[in-house]
This record gives C-alpha cells, structure tokens and sequence, in this order.
C-alpha cells in the first residue's frame, strides 16, 4: 500500500473536469467486481513475505531460515528425520544420506568444492578472463544479501543408481535408510552416531517391491509400504539377527504412499490402527493388530499423500493429483484474464448489458441545497 502526501491544485478546474466527466452522455461504464482465486491469477506478482495457496488465497508466508546447501548434484530432498538432537537428510535424484553438521564449511572449502563440481575433477578452474571477472563482480553484487547456511552437511552413506525416499529412527542409536531399487529394496541399519560406509543390518524385500515410500517402524519391526504392486510388508528381526517378511496389506492400488499411527514419544507403533495412503484411487487402508485390513476412506484426488493420526484418534489426510504439478501447468495463464464477475458468465460471452444509450447524467448544480439528516433538503437554510 502506498500512502501519497496531499497537494494544493486550485478548486475550479477540478470542478470543471469532474463536470466535465459526468455530463458527457452515452460513456457510461457498468462497474464490475473481479475475484482472483486460481493460483495462477497471482503467477505474474512478485511475492515478498506472502504466498498463494492452492485455494487461490493470498497468505503471509512461513519464516524461514537456511540450514544448509547439499552439493549441486543433489537437487531433491525426500526426507528429513531428527534423531537426540541430530539432523538426517535423505538426498537424491540419486540416493544418499547427510547428517547437519554444526558449523556450515569454510569459504575456501566451498570454493574449492565448487571449482570440482565445474570440472568433474580436482583440477583448479581455469584462469578467467577479464569479461569472466566483470560478470562474476556483477552476479557477486546481486547476491552479496543472498542468505547464507548456518549448519554444513557430512555425507554418511550414498547409492548411486538408486533412490532413498525415507528415513527412521526406532531407537536413538538406530537410523533405518529405506533403499529403493530395481535390483533390490531394502532396509539399512545404520549404528548412531552414524559415520560414513558403517551399517549393521540389511534386509532385503521381495522382488516385486521396487519403491519403498515409508516405513513405520513397530516394537519388534516395521511397517513398510511399498510400490508398484501397493503392499505393506512386516518386517521382523529375531534375537539372533534373522529377519523375516510377510505381507500385511495386499491393495489393488499401485502404490501404498504414507503410514501413520498414533504418536509416540519415538517414532514406534505402539497402539494400533495402522493407517496407509494410495495413489491410483486415493483410498485410505486400516491395519489392526491382528491383522484385520479395510478400506475406511476414498478421497477424492487420486493420490493420498501423507497421513497424521492426532492423539484423540482423528485422523487427517493430505491428497494431491500429479496432473495438477505437471511442469508448465500455469505457463500463460498469466496472459488471459483470469478474474470472473460475480454473476458468472459462459465463456466467450459478455455479461448482458441494458440496449440503447445509457441515460444521460443530469448536469452539476454550482449552488446545491443543503441536506438535513434525514436526506431532506434544508429550505431554510436555503432561504438564508
């Protein structure tokens, strides 16, 4: 909102072009009222502290704060868990798992890094050109303010080819990686405090799993949902180390997306129902803990994309159509008008109007009678 300082301008021509403007017949215009509720109603803004929702409505954003920067290569974060106090981060296109350290790297360190990055080797970049120092001065000054990490990050375990969608964490000295595969889905242990290349167990899943998009881990094991045949596995392991697998939900859906439960002081079932999350239909499984499953909900959107069970038992569901985040959705939408009227009107049509002119407005009167309160005009003081 901007706020302008008045200015004294003489008083007649004002009069005269606001005469001026009322009196000339047949320019008329019918005052409508647009509603922008489409997200790309607000695409060719600049947001500064706001942020449009699906819904199409205008709301402050969350403050935000960077942590840390993953090498360039990693451009997708899947998850993040927080295990007695450190913080874990599932990385891809290409798995791999970091941990936040409490230090962000030194300058030269990234520098260096960087110089790697550019060249796919350890040898320095190559000398730059006065042209090559110019821009590099410019895009410096553009994001001298850019923010700068407060945390750095330690690369604990990578698996190139394949994808890590999860993170768990049972027990305070355990961090569970969920590896999907085409050869091989698995699970990983890793011994807290973690530390690069250290594991403890695998367990491997049945062929048919290629993804596995949660798990939830149990007293005795863990639940783990996979795809693209839309099963729930239970994982157990035995004193002796010796896991078994068995199938807990069998659904017609391509992909069981989300599990959640009751919360815990960890994250560990301890009471049940278990709940699942599908795409393909959107349908929403209860697990019991004998064993007993059903559909308890079909959604809408195709996708059930996470799950929160509160303490009272309520559970809440976040859906999604992957049709709606395809790349380009709102290109040009910016172009059309995307407003509407109030009283909506066929697309392509003009809202009715009435025929003819539109009635000519009286002229100004320069000595009007003053009004009374109750809207009648004041006689006497006229006369006076």
């Amino acid at each position: 909102m901007t706020l302008f300082a008045p200015m004294s301008r003489p008083l007649v021509p004002a009069v005269a072009a606001l005469a001026l403007s009322v009196s000339l017949p047949g320019l008329a215009v019918q005052p409508q009222r647009f509603v922008h509720d489409q997200e790309a109603d607000f695409e060719p803004g600049e947001f500064d502290g706001t942020a449009v929702t699906s819904l199409g409505d205008l709301e402050l954003a969350a403050k935000t704060e960077l942590l840390a920067e993953l090498p360039p290569q990693y451009t997708v974060v899947y998850d993040v868990v927080e295990v007695d106090g450190e913080t874990y981060v599932a990385a891809g296109p290409e798995g791999a798992v970091f941990r936040l350290t409490d230090a962000p790297p030194a300058e030269d360190e990234a520098a260096d890094q960087a110089d790697v990055d550019a060249n796919g080797d350890d040898e320095p970049a190559d000398t730059e050109t006065d042209a090559d120092a110019e821009t590099e001065d410019a895009d410096d000054a553009e994001t001298e303010e850019a923010e700068t990490p407060s945390r750095g990050v330690e690369l604990i375990a990578e698996f190139p080819g394949e994808q890590v969608f999860d993170l768990s964490s049972p027990f305070d000295t355990l961090l569970v990686v969920a590896v999907s595969s085409a050869e091989e889905c698995r699970l990983i242990g890793i011994d807290r405090p973690a530390e690069e290349d250290s594991e403890t167990f695998t367990v491997p899943l049945p062929e048919g799993a290629r993804y596995i998009w949660a798990v939830q881990p149990t007293l005795n094991g863990a639940l783990v949902a996979t795809g693209p045949e839309g099963k729930v596995y239970y994982v157990e392991r035995d004193d002796q180390g010796e896991s078994t697998v068995t199938v807990v939900l069998d659904t017609p859906q391509a992909n069981v997306l989300t599990l959640a439960a009751t919360p815990t002081d960890h994250d560990v079932i301890t009471t049940y129902p278990v709940y699942a999350g599908t795409d393909t239909d959107g349908i929403i499984y209860r697990i019991d803990e004998d064993g007993t499953t059903l559909p308890v909900y079909d959604t809408a959107e195709p996708e059930v994309a996470t799950l929160v069970v509160a303490a009272d038992g309520t559970v809440y569901a976040g859906t999604a159509d992957a049709d709606q985040a395809r790349p380009g959705r709102m290109d040009g939408a910016a172009d059309e008008a995307t407003g509407r009227p109030d009283d909506e009107q066929p697309d392509g049509e003009e809202p009715d109007l009435p025929e003819g002119d539109a009635p000519e407005d009286p002229p100004l009167d320069p000595d009007p009678d003053p009004m009374s309160e109750d809207g009648e005009a004041d006689n006497e003081a006229s006369d006076a």
